[in-house]
């Protein structure tokens, strides 16, 4: 674990993965700087599933991929010491509960995909004291908050 801005980071992320995806969609990054203790490689790992998630469910319409968007938006909960991280993608609705997200091999009835992205990256959270909410019910795409605490050393409840 280190101190990183996770602006920064994200940012320097963003850049990479632009050319990756050759504009196919646009990634956007919002907020706040906020240091907070992270693994950069496990978390670096996250990110990927996250994105891989969109594609091949959210963004799964290739007719309509450029108007597809990945946001990410940093803020800080100083009374409560955390880092909060809201992901949104605005692809396909999102049919699976929390639960089901957070469960290995659990997928939805027309996913191709192995049912294990989601419980990766809640265990990498879990990992880093860390805490998801999935929004549910949402008309479009897929949205899901990601709370880390900004010192690792205090427990987080």
């Amino acid at each position: 674990m280190e101190e990183v801005d996770i602006y920064n980071f994200l940012t320097e992320y963003k850049k990479l993965k632009d050319i990756e995806i050759a504009n196919k969609y646009l990634f956007e990054i919002k907020g706040d700087h906020v240091k907070v203790l992270l693994n950069k490689s496990s978390f670096k790992e996250l990110l990927d599933q996250l994105i891989l998630n969109a594609e091949k469910h959210g963004f799964s319409n290739k007719k309509q991929i450029k108007g597809n968007k990945i946001t990410f938006n940093i803020k800080s909960d100083k009374l409560r010491n955390i880092l909060i991280l809201d992901y949104s993608n605005n692809g396909s609705p999102f049919l699976l509960n929390e639960t089901d997200f957070i469960t290995p091999f659990e997928k939805g009835i027309n996913s191709t995909g192995s049912g294990i992205g989601g419980n990766y990256i809640y265990r990498i959270i879990k990992a880093h004291n860390g805490k998801i909410k999935i929004q549910n019910n949402n008309t479009k795409g897929f949205s899901m908050t990601i709370e880390i605490p900004l010192n690792q050393n205090k427990n987080y409840e």
